[in-house]
C-alpha cells in the first residue's frame, strides 16, 4: 500500500481502491540470474518491482545484447506488452534477490477499463519506453533508466506548418493562373518553385519537431533541442537539485491537453515547453524526485540501525570511519598543469582532475590566415629561386621572404600557444576557467561545483554539429561559466554532472557519519549514566531511595 501510494500511476486512487488493487497481486520471489520474462514469449502479466533490482536486456538480430535499463523498487514492466498485445520485447533478469508483484493480464484489463487515469499513466510510460528503445541516447549512463520521454505536442507542429501550407496554396493559385488561356501570363517555373519550397519547408519543420525531446530519468530531467546542421542544445537539472515542480497551461492547452513543465532549482529554472499530457509527465518527475529523497532517507535509517546494533552488542568492535578524519571530500585541489601542450589532444585526466582545451577546429580557424600568408610567401620565394619570377633578385627575394615569414611564423606559434593556454578544468570540488594570453595577462575563474544550479549545451553552426564541438554553460547563481568550443560538449556536461553527484554523495556520507557518531555518543552517555548496572544508574537509584526515605519520614 505504501509503494502504490508513491507510484504516479496509482497515487490518484483512494485508499480503498488501492487496497482492492493490492488484493489482485500475487507475490513472486527470484534469485540472482532468474529470468522473470523471456524475450519473444507470451506476456501474460504486468509486474511491479517490490524489492531488489532487475535488468532489462534485448537480443538484437546480430545476436548482440542491448542493455535497456535497470529497474528499481516501484518500477513497472510488462505494461507495454499487455497494452500493445504482443510478446515480450525484452528479457527481465533478476539481479540478486528480487521480489515482484504479479498482476494477472485478465484482472489488469478489467481494472484499467474501470480506471482510465491509471490506464493513461501506463500508456504514457509505454510510449516513453518505446520511444526510448527507438532513440537509445548515447549520453545515457549505464545505471540510468528513462521513465518519461516525450516530444512536443503535435499542435506545435501544425503551427509551424502554416507557412508551408501558405506556400502550397500559392503554388496552387499560380498553377491555376498558368493554366488559364487568358489573363496574366505566369511562368511555369514559379508554381514549381513554390511547390518545392512548400515541400522542403514542411519536411524541415517535421524533422525539427521530431528532434526536440523531454527526458525524465531516475537521476535527472533533460531537455534536448536540435536544428539539423545549425544548433544542438541539451539542458538538464539533477533531481537532487530540484526545489519544486509546476505545470503551466493555456486555455487551448487545457482543451488539447498540453502545457509547460517548470522545474525550479535554487535560483534558476528549467522549462519543458508545449508537452502533451503535462500533468502525467509532472507526476512521473515528482515520483522520481520523491524516490530519490526516499532512498536517501532509507539509507540513513539503515545505517543508524546497523550502528545501533553494533554498539549494543557486547564487546563490540570499534566502528570504522567511512571518511578519514579531517577529510570531508571537498578540499580544493590545485589545477593540474601537466598536459601535452604540443599535441591536438583536447581532454586530459590526471589525479581525478579533468582538463579540456578548445576544439582543434578553433585552432585551425585561428591559424588559417598566418598559414596562408606563409605559404604564399614561400611560393613567391620558390618562384624567384626557380626563375619563374624576375621582379627581384634572388637575394632580395630571400630577404623579403625572411622578413615576411619570420613574423608570420612567430605569430603562428603565438596563436598555437594562445589556443593551448586556454583550459577548462573539473576537479572533485571546483570548476576552473583559465584564460591566458602568451606574455600577457591571465584570467582565472573558480566556482564550487556544489553551487552549480544547472548546465546547458550549445552546438551552433554546420561545423559545430558535424565536428561535435560547442559550448557548455554552467549556471552558478547569477553568473555563467562557459566552456567555449570544447569537443563533445554532451560528454563534458556529463563530467560536470558526475563530479557534482560525487560531491553531493561525499557530503551526504559525511553527514550520515556525523549523525552516526552522535548516536553512538548518546548511547555511550546512556550506558555510562542511566543504564541499569552503571555507576550513574546506581547513583540515580540510591538518590531515588534516599528521597523515598526522606519523604516517608
Amino acid at each position: 500500500m505504501d509503494l502504490l501510494s508513491r507510484m504516479h500511476a496509482f497515487n490518484s486512487l483512494s485508499e480503498q481502491e488501492r487496497s482492492g488493487l493490492a488484493a489482485q497481486f500475487t507475490l513472486h520471489s527470484y534469485v540472482d540470474g532468474d529470468a522473470i520474462s523471456r524475450q519473444g514469449t507470451r506476456a501474460d502479466a504486468i509486474y511491479i518491482l517490490l524489492e531488489g533490482t532487475v535488468e532489462l536486456k534485448r537480443e538484437e538480430e546480430d545476436e548482440s545484447i542491448t542493455h535497456l535499463g535497470t529497474l528499481l523498487p516501484g518500477d513497472v514492466f510488462g505494461q507495454m506488452e499487455i497494452l500493445r498485445p504482443q510478446p515480450w520485447t525484452s528479457s527481465a533478469i533478476a539481479v540478486g534477490e528480487v521480489t515482484t508483484l504479479r498482476w494477472n493480464r485478465a484482472a489488469a484489463a478489467i481494472f484499467l477499463e474501470a480506471n482510465p487515469s491509471v490506464l493513461a499513466s501506463l500508456q504514457l510510460t509505454t510510449s516513453s519506453r518505446e520511444l526510448a528503445y527507438e532513440l537509445q541516447p548515447s549520453w545515457l549512463d549505464q545505471n540510468e533508466t528513462i521513465h518519461g520521454l516525450s516530444r512536443r505536442h503535435p499542435v506545435l507542429l501544425v503551427r509551424k506548418l502554416i507557412p508551408a501550407l501558405l506556400l502550397f496554396l500559392a503554388a496552387c493559385l499560380l498553377t491555376a493562373a498558368w493554366a488559364q488561356p487568358t489573363g496574366i501570363h505566369t511562368p511555369l517555373w514559379l508554381p514549381v518553385i513554390s511547390l518545392l519550397s512548400a515541400i522542403l519547408l514542411a519536411a524541415w519543420q517535421v524533422v525539427d519537431w521530431r528532434n526536440d525531446y523531454c527526458f525524465i530519468t531516475n537521476r535527472r530531467a533533460i531537455w534536448t533541442e536540435k536544428i539539423i546542421g545549425l544548433y544542438d542544445s541539451q539542458q538538464e537539472a539533477p533531481l537532487s537539485m530540484v526545489l519544486s515542480i509546476s505545470v503551466s497551461t493555456s486555455l487551448l492547452g487545457r482543451i488539447l491537453d498540453f502545457g509547460d513543465i517548470i522545474i525550479r532549482t535554487y535560483t534558476g529554472r528549467l522549462r519543458f515547453l508545449n508537452l502533451p499530457h503535462p500533468h502525467l509527465l509532472a507526476a512521473i518527475l515528482e515520483e522520481q524526485w520523491e524516490r530519490t529523497s526516499y532512498a536517501e532517507e532509507k539509507a540513513d535509517r539503515e545505517l543508524l540501525h546497523q550502528t545501533l546494533e553494533q554498539r549494543l552488542q557486547p564487546n563490540h568492535a570499534a566502528i570504522e570511519e567511512a571518511n578519514p578524519a579531517g577529510d570531508d571530500g571537498t578540499e580544493s585541489r590545485a589545477a593540474a598543469g601537466v598536459y601535452h601542450r604540443w599535441t591536438l589532444k583536447v581532454r586530459f585526466e590526471e589525479d581525478g582532475i579533468i582538463t579540456y582545451r578548445k576544439h582543434w577546429a578553433i585552432l585551425l580557424r585561428d591559424l588559417l590566415l598566418p598559414t596562408t600568408l606563409i605559404l604564399v610567401a614561400a611560393l613567391v620565394w620558390i618562384g624567384h629561386v626557380l626563375g619563374w619570377m624576375n621582379i627581384l633578385t634572388t637575394t632580395g627575394a630571400s630577404l623579403l621572404a625572411a622578413g615576411v615569414m619570420i613574423p608570420l611564423i612567430v605569430f603562428w606559434i603565438y596563436q598555437f600557444l594562445d589556443w593551448s593556454n586556454d583550459i577548462y578544468q573539473i576537479t572533485p570540488a571546483q570548476i576552473i576557467d583559465v584564460y591566458r594570453r602568451p606574455l600577457s595577462r591571465e584570467l582565472r575563474k573558480v566556482a564550487p561545483i556544489a553551487n552549480i544550479l544547472g548546465t546547458e549545451v550549445d552546438r551552433r553552426g554546420v561545423f559545430g554539429v558535424m565536428l561535435n564541438f560547442g559550448d557548455v554553460v554552467a549556471n552558478v547563481g547569477t553568473e555563467e561559466f562557459t566552456f567555449e568550443g570544447v569537443f563533445d560538449p554532451g560528454a563534458v556536461q556529463q563530467d560536470i554532472v558526475h563530479a557534482q553527484e560525487a560531491l553531493l554523495q561525499r557530503q551526504h556520507d559525511q553527514a550520515r557519519n556525523q549523525r552516526r557518531e552522535e548516536m553512538v555518543e548518546l548511547i555511550d552517555i546512556y550506558h555510562e549514566k542511566y543504564a541499569p548496572g552503571s555507576d550513574g544508574g546506581k547513583k540515580e537509584s540510591q538518590n531515588g531511595h534516599s528521597q523515598s526515605r526522606n519523604t516517608a519520614e
